[in-house]
């Protein structure tokens, strides 16, 4: 497997582990790597429309972060 090649990496704590996994899918993903469907784009923009429309109902994504982390990690 690939992570018996990095060094240090059973070192890290879980919540170090999950910011390497976001730097890394970071990264990775750019605008170059993925193309979306047109179904897909259609239900994004969906989705944008709806926010915009809406803000009151939206969670802001630190706030999500933050109570999951709580409901994981103690």
């Amino acid at each position: 497997m690939i992570k018996e090649k990095i060094p240090g990496l059973k070192d890290l704590t879980d919540d170090e582990k999950i910011i390497l996994i976001g730097e890394l899918w970071d990264d990775v993903m750019t605008e170059d790597s993925f193309s979306l469907t047109n179904d897909q784009k259609k239900e994004l923009d969906k989705r944008i429309l709806y926010a915009e429309e809406n803000p009151d109902e939206l969670i802001p994504w630190d706030e999500v972060k933050e109570k999951l982390f709580k409901k994981y990690n103690g």
